[in-house]
């Protein structure tokens, strides 16, 4: 979990806030302090408060890295289905998506979830949460890899 926490956080600042040559380090702690800065987005969908603080973005617009931040709520994936492929690793709080078959999947603190584009059902936070996202807006061309990872 530790070396999943280190690769996410890595991937987030290694290109810094400023587009440095050298890899920079992003500590959790700085992860929820930086809402505070100017470049800070902050929106609300329906009664649910938002904040992002996109770390990169790729040149082709495709990829993007940051730290992403909600107050409790839902948020329906879309007709079409969620609309990008993202990996969130929660820092604080906890995510919760219920698919459109009624599968429950939920994460806190040092848990991730892998979100597929096109997935159906909504998304969510029960609490205030805070979480580190990659974001991919490509469409799916290939089957995703089998992963061997237990049932739960």
């Amino acid at each position: 979990m530790r070396r999943l926490l280190t690769l996410a956080a890595i991937a987030a600042a290694a290109p810094a806030l400023a587009h440095a040559a050298d890899p920079v380090k992003l500590t959790n702690s700085e992860a929820l302090a930086i809402f505070s800065r100017p470049e800070a987005r902050a929106q609300e969908f329906g009664g649910i408060k938002t904040g992002n603080y996109t770390i990169l973005r790729s040149p082709d617009q495709r990829m993007l890295v940051g730290v992403y931040k909600m107050t409790a709520g839902t948020f329906p994936a879309g007709p079409n289905g969620y609309g990008l492929t993202e990996f969130a690793y929660v820092l604080k709080g906890k995510l919760r998506l219920v698919g459109a078959d009624g599968k429950v999947i939920e994460a806190g603190p040092g848990e991730s979830i892998t979100i597929e584009r096109g997935w159906k059902g909504t998304w969510g936070a029960t609490e205030e949460t805070t979480y580190y996202y990659v974001a991919n807006t490509l469409p799916r061309e290939t089957p995703p890899a089998t992963a061997n990872v237990p049932a739960q």
